[in-house]
């Protein structure tokens, strides 16, 4: 094959010369500067919308499973009081404590919504909306988010037909806004 200076590609590039390694050093100029600081600004800030990204997400997962811890504690507890009323004989008692128990579930929810009226509904309309602009009071708000976790405990607790997915959503925003 002969030596490297008989290659055309390597040895020499259109009458150059052979290819030689130059020392190189980063231009000094104040343009060259002020870009460099911006670009590691941008990095940065990047890195800090990442790692609040994360700490919110890793608190809606602790609260979504303090939600789901309460549900089962209040059902055990629930499911306990009516099994000792049945094995006791007491249906109708069985009956009417089950009844109680889920009532006051519902109107703790619904009190609740009455304190705080932006915590009633599921969530999504409501991030959707803020995201595109509409100007609800009270939205994101301190009380909201409390209302919000507390109605979704007794609402989900209480056996009605709701899931805390919607509402997760809400809490998450209003974590990301407080």
């Amino acid at each position: 094959m002969g030596n490297v200076e008989s290659w055309p590609v390597l040895g020499k590039i259109r009458n150059a010369g052979p290819i030689e390694s130059k020392e190189y050093h980063l231009p000094n100029n104040p343009k060259f500067n002020a870009r460099t600081v911006t670009q590691r600004k941008a990095r940065k800030k990047a890195f800090v919308r990442w790692m609040m990204c994360f700490l919110i997400g890793s608190l809606i997962s602790l609260i979504y499973r303090g939600v789901s811890y309460v549900n089962e504690v209040v059902g055990d507890a629930h499911y306990e009081v009516i099994e000792d009323l049945i094995e006791d004989g007491n249906l109708a008692g069985a009956f009417f404590a089950n009844t109680a128990i889920m009532l006051t579930l519902v109107l703790t929810a619904v009190s609740l919504v009455l304190w705080e009226p932006a915590s009633g509904g599921s969530g999504i309309p409501e991030v959707i909306g803020f995201l595109n602009g509409v100007s609800a009071e009270r939205l994101m708000d301190l009380t909201t988010f409390i209302a919000k976790m507390l109605g979704v405990m007794c609402a989900v607790s209480s056996g009605l037909f709701v899931g805390p997915e919607g509402p997760t959503i809400h809490i998450g925003a209003l974590l990301g806004a407080l």
